[in-house]
């Protein structure tokens, strides 16, 4: 009986361990790597991910799955759930990421082709409200998405 409770122990901190490696690792390919070549060029490595949801005319409209360059803007089987691992410009001296275009909102509307007139008669809609973690962004749609955010579009005539 004691080499069973002993073998029981050993396997539920073995997964323990395992499942806090894993958990460890996903946090630092959100946060990223960041390399810099002297004090004229740094990026930084990422794998983040975001729930979005869009609302165009009062429908809700679902992203297409396994859509995008993996080096880019992408999604896989979930739905509403972007994607994106590749490197980003930094300020050097600063090490704050410069805008980029594939993390901006107005790229998710372009990646996955959000065809307002599927949804909509008459006039062509135009973006209403963003909102990322409950908050409108002042840059609106050109606001760069980070980890874990939850974001919002809506589009109306």
């Amino acid at each position: 009986m004691k080499k069973i409770v002993t073998a029981i122990v050993l396997v539920a901190v073995g997964g323990l361990i395992y499942y806090s490696i894993g958990e460890y690792n996903k946090q630092k390919a959100a946060e990223g790597i960041v390399i810099c070549n002297g004090t004229t060029e740094c990026i930084k490595t990422l794998h983040i991910h975001a729930d979005i949801e869009i609302d165009v005319c009062g429908h809700h409209v679902q992203l297409p799955r396994e859509i995008g360059d993996l080096s880019g803007l992408h999604t896989h089987k979930e739905k509403n759930y972007l994607h994106f691992h590749d490197k980003l410009q930094l300020e050097p001296a600063t090490k704050e990421q410069l805008f980029d275009k594939r993390l901006s909102l107005q790229e998710v509307l372009d990646t996955f082709k959000i065809n307002p007139a599927e949804h909509c008669t008459g006039s062509t809609p135009i973006v209403t409200d963003v909102t990322v973690n409950g908050v409108t962004p002042p840059e609106g749609l050109q606001y760069n998405w980070t980890d874990g955010d939850q974001i919002s579009l809506t589009l109306h005539q």
